[in-house]
């Protein structure tokens, strides 16, 4: 049912994060954003080996000011700190960089000792020391080629050597990567602008949101149809292997099935469509054999999914069936408080669901916001759980 994605084919990757960006407050834009996406990704994967992308490696600034047409992909590290020192460098070319995590101040005493200062020659040599401490360190920062006081700073700037201090913590390895400090790898920084703080978090959200669709496709390189299509198909599939079944297992596939069936029913009672009607009419397609059926709701009926070019990852459908399932499973093995069934239907709820999950798997394999489907499909197995329920207790 999934066909494959060629993720040298950046036409395809381009109107998959645009499809992810039409409900977003921002959508005006993505025909920069969802390029952006694209490219942000293919900077720092290899799409030939890679199959999974660190989306830390692509860090995100956020700027107010100007409109979010201004936003722009850097391929480097842009970096929201001031540079510290006065008199000090504020432009740097071909510099050598050096990532220091440890002050540049002088050494304290612990916590129990004192130093007692008697006379001033003892004050002048104190400071005299302190003050060779800290050349010292900057000589050999020079040399080479967090935390720091005023003076070392002064040194530092006197050796005309730029300083950015306060650099977060989880963030040292996406300068590291990028600087080839330490790791060398890829990375890219996107500048983000905008108008006022709530259109800056919009347009932050659905760049992620653009950047999770093109991980999914690397990660799986599948695509399904959408519009409850992929469920229906699941679900008419289930209803046939229940019929070889016996006993309360074959109540369990059927539960299943009617479950899976709640997403195009939702679907079309969301776009103000007869929710039963177009249900049937979409079971009668699969039936057929029209796999690629589903809801249109731009139309107002049922049509080839696939040549509306209405596509999702397979990745999606897939972690959300088995994180649903996964769910389900773990809620039935709380025998001790949930007292619905005998040992004998517990057991027998169990194997279904275990090899269900691998069935649908496979059936997507053979023939995404991305959280609110997974706590979507969540909701749909846990009603297919009270059903169970219903069933097994009447058996």
């Amino acid at each position: 049912m999934s066909s494959p994605v060629d993720l040298s084919n950046e036409e395809l990757l381009v109107k998959m994060a645009t499809t992810s960006l039409n409900s977003k407050v921002v959508s005006q834009h993505s025909w920069l954003l969802a390029p952006m996406a694209v490219n942000a990704v293919k900077r720092i994967i290899d799409p030939t080996r890679d199959t999974s992308v660190n989306l830390k490696m692509i860090k995100i600034i956020k700027k107010m000011g100007d409109t979010v047409e201004e936003s722009e992909m850097i391929d480097g590290a842009l970096i929201d700190q001031k540079t510290m020192g006065r008199g000090g460098p504020t432009r740097v070319e071909k510099a050598k960089i050096g990532l220091i995590q440890f002050q540049l101040s002088p050494p304290k005493t612990d916590m129990e000792n004192q130093v007692i200062i008697s006379d001033y020659t003892q004050m002048d040599r104190a400071l005299k020391e302190e003050r060779q401490y800290l050349l010292d360190l900057c000589k050999q920062i020079k040399k080479a080629g967090d935390a720091v006081n005023e003076l070392s700073l002064h040194f530092l700037a006197k050796m005309k050597i730029m300083v950015i201090k306060d650099i977060e913590r989880e963030d040292i390895e996406f300068y590291s990567k990028v600087t080839g400090v330490a790791n060398p790898g890829q990375a890219c920084s996107i500048l983000l602008r905008g108008s006022n703080k709530l259109v800056l978090e919009e347009a932050e959200r659905s760049l992620h949101d653009a950047l999770c669709v093109i991980r999914c496709l690397v990660k799986k390189r599948a695509l399904l149809p959408g519009g409850g299509a992929p469920e229906m198909e699941v679900a008419i599939r289930l209803r046939q292997l229940a019929q070889k079944q016996h006993g309360a297992q074959q109540y369990c596939w059927r539960a299943f099935a009617d479950a899976l069936e709640l997403v195009p029913y939702t679907l079309a009672e969301n776009a103000g469509l007869s929710p039963i009607h177009t249900v049937t009419e979409l079971r009668a397609q699969h039936a057929n054999g029209n796999s690629d059926y589903g809801v249109n709701v731009r139309k107002g009926y049922v049509t080839d999914i696939r040549e509306e070019n209405v596509l999702q990852p397979l990745m999606v459908t897939m972690s959300a069936i088995t994180l649903a399932s996964e769910c389900v499973r773990s809620i039935l093995k709380i025998d001790d408080i949930v007292s619905f069934f005998t040992p004998f239907q517990n057991c027998v709820i169990l194997e279904f669901f275990e090899s269900n999950v691998k069935f649908i798997i496979d059936i997507l394999n053979f023939s995404g916001s991305f959280s609110q489907q997974i706590f979507s499909t969540c909701a749909i197995c846990w009603f297919s759980f009270l059903k169970i329920c219903f069933f097994c207790d009447s058996y």
